[in-house]
């Protein structure tokens, strides 16, 4: 690195002081010449564009124009005018005036709201996004569900704070985007046309469901409930069973809605905390028929379901008891984790609950009752041991939405779906199915998948008696002979 050279002195060594800031000037240049000769080129910092205005301050601008226009043309010209600036501050002080005003009085409503919310809440209660009193949140009703899953141990829970946390911070959505007019247009109304003749054979019904649902939640529509109740609540619940299953919905599990798997606005739509689980049957003839006749089975289940969860809630009432049902094309209620916690079933690979009943081969529906009726408990079918060596949903999956592996989400460990996949690809291609066709649960049946097991892997210690010569016996394929 060279050294700078001293700054130049006049001949008589004397310099003037606009010769010395020059002269410094030039010294310091050389300097950083010097410093920097060892750097890269660098470009140009881009020159910062200043962003406009926001819409509110323009309005305000104009609005502080037009005022001192009125001033000048209602005095005379030789009265003093106001400055601009005086009547900027004087608008600005009133308009903070009236805001802290109203400010003062929002304050007192929100706390007003918040006692009350406190009133009727525990440690269990979820914050939530308040659109129609306070505007900044509320909490919800005690969460009774919440233990129910903390403690299952099928659901794979690894950090409960985590997931608390997750499910107020980022709740599920109440109308998926998928269930819009536009969609239905574009893409399912033409392929109902293609496949059954009508382009309204499903839709139609799907959607006067939905509303009969919606409307009954928000106390629009008062279904009426007779004056006498049943007074044997194990005896309503079996009654409950046998009419479902008259209607389509083979299997059946009663257990405590967990409001973290609800969907965010909704709370007020859900104020009862039983939650009995429908599962409508998808015919396993037709089930056969995919993908070549493509026979719209996820259709018509939505359809029969929808109308026939709407027939059991009826039946409820005629017994007595105030309740609301919530049909399966609704995303209110996420209904594999409470079918889990139901004891109905264990998490398949690609995330809905596998039932012996019916395998994956149902749309699943349900009924908030205002009763106390028996629950059921969690249980393990021995179902993961089966998938844990299948994946053929995941192998044949076209759209790649099903994960090969489990991973951590929102505090579990749980293979978690993409659904914006799965959904793409089902209204571009015939509603796909695929992973329900190629199930073993749904088209071979769950005894079947069981005797498929080694018996070490089929054993179940909740299930089975322990057998210690049995957990002791080498496993041999079926037709090995013993050497």
């Amino acid at each position: 690195m060279s050294e700078p050279t001293d700054p130049p002195q006049s001949q008589n060594g004397e310099t003037s002081p606009g010769d010395m800031d020059q002269q410094f000037k030039e010294y310091i240049e050389e300097l950083l010449a010097i410093e920097k000769a060892h750097l890269p080129d660098m470009p140009a910092a881009p020159k910062r564009r200043r962003p406009p205005k926001p819409e509110i301050i323009r309005e305000f601008e104009t609005r502080v124009r037009q005022l001192l226009n009125q001033r000048a043309l209602a005095h005379n010209k030789e009265a003093p005018k106001e400055p601009e600036e005086a009547v900027k501050k004087k608008m600005l002080s009133q308009r903070i005036e009236q805001m802290t005003g109203d400010y003062q009085a929002e304050l007192a409503n929100w706390l007003e709201h918040k006692q009350a919310t406190l009133a009727q809440a525990d440690p269990t209660s979820m914050y939530r996004w308040d659109a129609d009193n306070s505007l900044i949140y509320f909490l919800t009703r005690p969460n009774k569900g919440k233990t129910i899953t903390d403690n299952n141990p099928y659901v794979n829970l690894v950090d409960i704070e985590e997931f608390d946390v997750a499910s107020e911070l980022y709740p599920y959505f109440d109308v998926p985007k998928t269930w819009t007019k536009d969609l239905y247009v574009k893409y399912f109304s033409p392929m109902h046309k293609e496949v059954v003749g009508k382009a309204d054979e499903f839709l139609t019904q799907i959607i006067l469901d939905k509303q009969r649902m919606t409307e009954e939640a928000k106390g629009k529509r008062k279904p009426p409930v007779a004056e006498e109740k049943e007074g044997d609540l194990h005896n309503l619940k079996e009654e409950i069973r046998a009419y479902a299953a008259s209607v389509g919905f083979p299997a059946m599990g009663v257990t405590k809605l967990d409001r973290r798997y609800t969907a965010e606005n909704l709370e007020k739509e859900l104020p009862y905390d039983t939650l009995i689980l429908f599962a409508h049957e998808m015919p396993l003839e037709d089930v056969k028929k995919i993908p070549t006749d493509n026979p719209l089975v996820a259709f018509t289940s939505y359809r029969d379901g929808g109308q026939n969860i709407h027939k059991i809630a009826d039946f409820i009432r005629s017994k007595g008891y105030r309740c609301l049902a919530r049909v399966s094309s609704d995303g209110a209620i996420k209904y594999a984790p409470h079918a889990v916690n139901a004891g109905m079933g264990n998490y398949s690979t690609y995330g809905v609950c596998i039932l012996p009943e019916v395998g994956t081969r149902t749309k699943m529906a349900g009924i908030l009752i205002d009763a106390e009726l028996p629950l059921d408990q969690p249980r393990d079918w021995n179902i993961e041991e089966f998938c844990a060596r299948c994946r053929s949903c995941q192998k044949v999956c076209p759209s790649g939405a099903i994960p090969k592996d489990e991973k951590r989400f929102r505090g579990a460990i749980k293979r978690q779906t993409h659904h914006l996949r799965c959904f793409e690809y089902m209204a571009t291609h015939y509603e796909c199915m695929l992973c329900v066709r190629i199930c073993p649960f749904s088209v071979i049946g769950y005894e079947q998948c069981m005797k498929a097991l080694p018996k070490h892997y089929a054993y179940n210690l909740h299930r089975d008696k322990v057998d210690m010569e049995l957990l002791r016996t080498p496993w041999q394929p079926k037709g090995s002979q013993h050497g």
